[in-house]
């Protein structure tokens, strides 16, 4: 079981997309699945680009439960850039903005935590890593934008 977790958490800090975490009858961790949806910016290949001088929006995040016929959501999201806190959005959606016009164009790790409830789990605190790539033109943006939702891989712990 050590291994699974230790697993979890490695592929949680590479940005990868799509995995759930698994739901065990020994330590009944929610499974859940972990979505954010954006206002702004263009998100490809499992990394959000913004141009700079706009503020990445984050719209909301949306936590649901894998377990059919199971309820699941989240409670207050706080929000760090690079490590530096960001603030906590204790209401729904859970969304925040972020100005880049002081940032320096490269990649930048948003990494958010958050309490999430399913019924019949145990209480979890979810944790994210977001790649943000600010950029200077809106030339260099990806051909190719896959929406605005990316989910997210996450440790629950």
């Amino acid at each position: 079981m050590k291994t699974i977790r230790l697993l979890s958490i490695l592929l949680s800090f590479t940005g990868l997309c799509g995995l759930v975490s698994s739901c065990s009858e020994e330590d009944k961790l929610p499974n859940v699945n972990m979505t954010l949806t954006y206002e702004s910016g263009v998100v490809s290949d499992g990394m959000v680009y913004i141009v700079q001088p706009d503020d990445l929006i984050v719209k909301s995040i949306n936590i649901t439960a894998v377990n059919q016929g199971h309820k699941a959501t989240s409670g207050p999201v706080t929000y760090w850039l690079n490590g530096m806190s960001l603030g906590t959005n204790p209401e729904a959606p859970f969304g925040i903005t972020i100005p880049t016009k002081n940032l320096e164009p490269g990649k930048y790790a948003l990494q958010l935590s958050m309490p999430v409830y399913e019924e019949d789990c145990e209480l979890s605190t979810a944790t994210a890593v977001v790649v943000v790539n600010v950029v200077a033109d809106v030339q260099e943006l990806p051909d190719v934008s896959d929406g605005q939702e990316l989910n997210l891989s996450y440790t629950l712990r």
